[in-house]
């Protein structure tokens, strides 16, 4: 069980999935549709504004990567070639794949699904990215954890305590500061009740910023740390 890091470039890849920002804002989005944005709130420190727009889609949406994260790929594997199905999904460029394990749970931040959501069309929030010391970035949940299944949780906890290690699956941008959790959320929850180190294999896209127009047209307007945070861009 060792950190694994590979570079891959997508030149046919569908373009479902998207990663875009820096470290002044992150987002990710399927189908071209907005679904996490994580941003500085312009307070003055390093708090961070967070939306999500709504639920990441049913899985298998997505590809079933059950079986190919249930346990740490052999050390020779390529990363790469293990997640292709997923990585299919992407947006053509060049991604770096690093497998590596989590060592700072105070970088996890849960998603909670208010009685207001589907009113509004978005819940927000807000956290302090606390990977200054590990160097590690916050991992952003996108499933609500009021969905999530006791039962699934309890199959990867007994899996974690009997030796096996799977793996979470998120999506970065090189300077961002947060991942955003694609698949893995129960795995999660399990490796916090088996008093684990949960690992995850992040895919990071190189540096792509997100326009002020990225905001969702169904939510009306904007909070002001977001229209600031693109008046720094813009003055850069």
């Amino acid at each position: 069980m060792k950190i694994r890091t590979e570079v891959y470039y997508s030149e046919a890849g569908y373009g479902r999935i998207e990663v875009r920002g820096n470290n002044s804002a992150s987002g990710l989005f399927l189908d071209g549709k907005p679904f996490v944005f994580s941003f500085t709130d312009c307070a003055g420190s390093i708090g961070q504004d967070l939306y999500h727009f709504t639920q990441l889609p049913d899985s298998e949406r997505l590809p079933n990567l059950s079986e190919v994260t249930a346990n740490l790929p052999a050390d020779d594997a390529d990363l790469s070639r293990i997640v292709l199905p997923l990585l299919q999904q992407f947006k053509p460029g060049a991604y770096t794949l690093t497998l590596a394990p989590l060592t700072d749970w105070g970088n996890w931040v849960e998603y909670w699904l208010p009685d207001y959501a589907q009113k509004l069309g978005y819940t927000d929030s807000g956290y302090y990215p606390l990977g200054g010391v590990s160097g590690e970035k916050t991992l952003i949940a996108t499933q609500p954890d009021e969905t999530l299944s006791d039962e699934r949780i309890a199959h990867f906890w007994y899996a974690i305590e009997a030796g096996a290690r799977p793996f979470a699956i998120t999506a970065s941008v090189d300077g961002g500061m947060c991942e955003f959790v694609l698949d893995g959320h129960h795995k999660m929850r399990a490796y916090v009740h088996a008093r684990v180190n949960a690992w995850r294999l992040c895919i990071s896209r190189a540096d792509s910023l997100l326009a002020e127009d990225d905001w969702p047209t169904h939510v009306v307007g904007g909070p002001p740390s977001w229209h600031r945070v693109h008046e720094s861009f813009e003055s850069d």
